[in-house]
């Protein structure tokens, strides 16, 4: 590689990239999007995305994106000068 990339003044070719697999919350977003405006717990809202709508997505990527989902909200509210209790 070192002698490559003194060979040949443009540099070394780029390097390879590799493929992420779509994360698992992708096909169920619109559904946690519904579900996270609802008055539920995390496991309430995993455990129905996972038994009614056939999901494989862990516990812990629900719990991620409705975290985060309630975090931008509740940011949102902050900039607007309205406020929000973070139940989670």
């Amino acid at each position: 590689m070192v002698r490559q990339a003194l060979a040949d003044p443009t540099g070394p070719p780029p390097r390879k990239r590799g493929t992420r697999p779509a994360p698992a919350i992708g096909p169920i977003q619109d559904v946690l999007d519904k579900l996270a405006d609802e008055p539920l717990t995390v496991w309430e809202i995993w455990t129905t995305v996972t038994g009614q709508h056939d999901s494989d997505a862990s516990y812990a990527a629900v719990r991620d994106y409705i975290r985060s989902r309630h975090l931008a909200g509740q940011l949102q509210e902050t900039e607007t000068g309205g406020q929000h209790e973070l139940g989670l």
